[in-house]
């Protein structure tokens, strides 16, 4: 099995791998998603370069350009259900991320095929700091997964985008079709800081990529509702408040639900959109 980078603290100490701050200066060393996903650039980098000699053979570099500049406008998407979409409208409320909820007595573990692999699985691909993890998606559309809740949240790029990276699918889906284990590391360059999503989503798609597509159906490459389970998947740091909250669609029809969510959103100024109104 490879050996994991050590990081080093400027003052020359080893950074703990889940770390935002030195144990020893107490100095910040930046979130461990983005660390990790620096260290693996390089592979990143090389299966940017084989996307693009398949691209240049088929002579669809038009529409590689095409996805890249519509990446420019990119933004993550997190899908919530309305109760906690209200619940995070409350006066200092914070959005606790699954394993946080799990800690504090505020939800169980579904006896489904997902959560009781959730801890394996999400520790292989964020060593020590999984729990403090959210997840969203990387869209050019408003609307989110429904599988994951009837509130969609567009959140403000300007408060997330350092402490926000992309993993080339979600983490289920990876670690089984690459099947890691808990004794091996995943592959490497399938993740990406916020800089380098473009470059992800060229990796990621640039097979699906046909001669006569539109731009609107490049977008629906990188997400569409009728697929909603295949997406880059967001991986952000921290906490999040509803002060990073750009717009809400909803597409939930509990009228009372609905009617609530629309009375706080208004009473912050957050820009709103219900399905079907």
């Amino acid at each position: 099995m490879a050996m994991n980078v050590v990081e080093k603290c400027d003052c020359g100490h080893e950074i703990s791998i889940g770390a935002t701050s030195c144990n020893v200066c107490n100095n910040h060393v930046g979130f461990p998603n983005v660390r990790k996903a620096i260290h693996e650039e390089q592979a990143l980098a090389n299966r940017y370069m084989n996307a693009n000699a398949s691209v240049k053979l088929k002579g669809l570099e038009s529409k590689k350009e095409m996805l890249e500049s519509a990446m420019d406008n990119s933004f993550v998407i997190m899908s919530r259900n309305l109760v906690d979409l209200i619940s995070a409208l409350g006066d200092n409320r914070m959005i606790s991320t699954f394993h946080q909820q799990v800690a504090g007595n505020a939800r169980n573990y579904e006896n489904n095929e997902y959560d009781p692999k959730r801890d394996g699985y999400e520790s292989i691909v964020s060593p020590g700091y999984y729990r403090d993890i959210h997840y969203g998606i990387l869209s050019l559309t408003d609307s989110g997964s429904s599988y994951y809740g009837g509130a969609s949240i567009k959140l403000n790029t300007a408060f997330i985008k350092n402490r926000t990276t992309f993993f080339e699918e979600d983490v289920y889906t990876f670690v089984e079709k690459h099947q890691v284990s808990a004794t091996s590391n995943p592959p490497k360059g399938y993740r990406a800081t916020w800089d380098k999503k473009n470059t992800l989503a060229v990796c990621k798609l640039h097979s699906k990529f046909s001669a006569n597509q539109t731009v609107e159906e490049m977008k629906s490459l990188l997400y569409s509702e009728e697929n909603n389970m295949d997406y880059i998947e967001a991986h952000i740091h921290g906490t999040i408040t509803s002060q990073i909250f750009e717009k809400v669609t909803i597409l939930d029809k509990d009228d009372s639900m609905v009617t609530c969510a629309k009375i706080l959103l208004s009473n912050k100024n957050i820009e709103f959109q219900v399905r079907g109104e």
